[in-house]
């Protein structure tokens, strides 16, 4: 794993009309893969592997789970908010449980 991204509780379109909650790696992929694509376009594709790798583990990943790199969430929690929104939303004690089972779903 390299980066984690939320991947519980996730509402997706079901097929045949309306909406659903679903969770798991197929959840994950997508927000990490939207959050590369979004750094790719406002470059103009131009980041090497290295770079990028850098952008996001710099800029918008927020270790969670254990201290460092490690194999559950990898660099971290690969999101746009920074990590003061991100503490204000998901540390907050009302937010924990929420928060504990989103890490859980990891992907990239």
């Amino acid at each position: 794993v390299d980066y984690a991204g939320i991947g519980v509780a996730v509402t997706s379109l079901k097929p045949g009309g309306g909406f659903q909650t679903m969770q798991g790696t197929s959840m994950a992929a997508p927000h990490v893969a939207g959050l590369i694509a979004a750094l790719m376009t406002d470059k103009g594709g131009t980041y090497s592997d290295k770079e990028l790798r850098g952008e996001l583990a710099n800029n918008y990943a927020i270790d969670i789970g254990v201290e460092g790199l490690d194999t559950s969430t990898g660099v971290g929690f690969v999101t746009y908010l920074s990590k003061e929104e991100f503490n204000k939303f998901w540390r907050a004690p009302e937010a924990q449980s929420l928060a504990t089972a989103a890490f859980r779903a990891h992907a990239y």
